[in-house]
């Protein structure tokens, strides 16, 4: 079990709860964090599964294997990242810079869905807060079993979205 109680560290305990290690505190480096928003234990890969967490300040995601040793950083793909959904070989994951991207099993792009162009609510793209065609703050998303999958949007309605899968 992986702990969510500080922002900028990460504490993997055993079936008991024993503290087992501690990663994180604040910084750039390789296994620090700015704002760790989510984490997500990812299988896609097959073989050993791998800890994705979402290092949202500083716009990237972190991979751990299970004993919190960093593996890689992805970066490039998520600016803002908040957290994970896995469904039939993608992962799913909801950006506060406007937009949704999804990774096949091997960490490339699939899709990004939103222009990735961020608002502040204010002077830089306000219409994004009213308009239901466009990405304001993109910060929670489920998957349900059809593929069909909805976006709950950081603003000051909560706004969710609803995207019906299409198959090809």
């Amino acid at each position: 079990m992986i702990d969510c109680l500080f922002p900028r560290r990460r504490t993997r305990f055993d079936k008991n709860f024993k503290p087992l290690r501690t990663i994180g505190g604040p910084g750039t480096g390789d296994g620090k964090f700015q704002t760790c928003h989510g984490m997500w234990i990812n299988r896609l890969k097959g073989g050993e599964p791998e800890v994705f967490f979402a290092d949202r300040q500083n716009g990237r995601l972190q991979v751990f294997d299970l004993e919190l040793n960093h593996k890689r950083n992805l970066t490039g793909v998520a600016r803002n990242p908040c957290c994970f959904r896995e469904h039939k070989g993608f992962l799913y994951i909801p950006d506060l810079a406007s937009r949704v991207t999804i990774l096949d099993a091997d960490d490339n792009l699939a899709a990004q869905l939103g222009d990735g162009k961020e608002t502040d609510g204010k002077t830089n793209r306000p219409d994004s807060q009213t308009n239901p065609a466009l990405f304001a703050a993109p910060h929670a998303l489920s998957v349900d079993s059809k593929g069909d999958f909805c976006v709950v949007e950081w603003i000051p309605a909560g706004r969710p979205c609803k995207f019906k899968h299409v198959p090809a």
